[in-house]
Order: structure tokens, then C-alpha cells, then sequence
């Protein structure tokens, strides 16, 4: 899952995006609104330019609601991952990896049918959005009581 990046000789890609119960199965779309879950999601940023990168990565899980409950975007405000946090991709030196899982709470998200998004944002030292962002469709996850 390519991102879009407005910084040429930049390239870079979503690897793996999924949500599993805490403790139980991976992947998974239908969860008992009283067990813990998480969004898991891993990328890569190729390039030269990549080291001399300072700021960090926002990262979101948005669920949309499909009926009458409420929509998510957790957590509030965005987990935050430094850029410095990378590593270098195993089998391309040229790459800089990252993952990270945004853990939901049982009982954070009310039962209903909700379409499942992990968003990626760049984000300078100031805070300031940049050029850089993507997006991982994670299906149809329904929540359970």
C-alpha cells in the first residue's frame, strides 16, 4: 500500500496493516465489545533523504460508522511515532522501517458495524502536516456486545 510523498527522491510504502484482539486472533474483523483489541501497522520510507528527516509520524485509527452509532478516531489526538524510531529495513539498507499498534481499550468503541482505516501522517518538529501521507483500508469490522 503506497503512500503519497511530494518529496522526490523519496519513495515510500504502508508493508502491513491489521487489527487483532489482545491475546487472541490475528487478523481479525468481528470483536466482543468487551476485549481489548489493536490496529497494527508497519511502513517504510526509501530514499537518501530519509536521515536527515526530523519530526514524526501521526498515526489514527478511524472507524466509520455504517448504521446509527458513533464514529472513532482513535486515539484522541493521534499516537505520535519519532521519526528517529526507525530502523534500517532487513534486506535493503536503503530503507528506514517503522511499526507501531494503537491498543483499544474494551468497551472504547460501542457496538455497531464500522469500516476500519489506519491513517499515517508526517508531521514537522513544529507539529506542522507535511508532504508526506498514507492510508491502510483495514475492511469491515463489527463490534459485538
Amino acid at each position: 500500500m503506497p503512500f503519497e510523498i511530494n518529496i522526490p527522491p523519496l519513495a515510500g510504502q504502508i508493508t502491513n496493516a491489521y487489527i487483532t484482539e489482545v491475546g487472541g486472533v490475528t487478523p481479525i474483523n468481528v470483536i466482543n465489545a468487551n476485549q481489548d483489541f489493536a490496529a497494527n501497522l508497519e511502513w517504510q520510507l526509501c530514499g537518501f533523504l530519509v536521515q536527515f528527516l526530523s519530526g514524526h509520524w501521526r498515526i489514527r485509527l478511524l472507524l466509520e460508522s455504517m448504521g446509527p452509532t458513533e464514529e472513532y478516531s482513535l486515539p484522541l489526538g493521534g499516537k505520535t511515532v519519532p521519526l528517529p524510531n526507525g530502523v534500517v529495513c532487513p534486506g535493503n539498507p536503503n530503507c528506514t522501517c517503522w511499526e507501531t499498534d494503537i491498543p483499544v481499550t474494551a468497551g472504547t468503541v460501542e457496538p455497531g458495524l464500522y469500516k476500519a482505516v489506519i491513517a499515517l501522517t508526517y508531521e514537522s518538529v513544529l507539529g506542522v502536516p507535511g508532504p508526506m501521507a498514507g492510508f491502510a483500508e483495514l475492511g469491515m469490522v463489527q463490534i459485538y456486545a
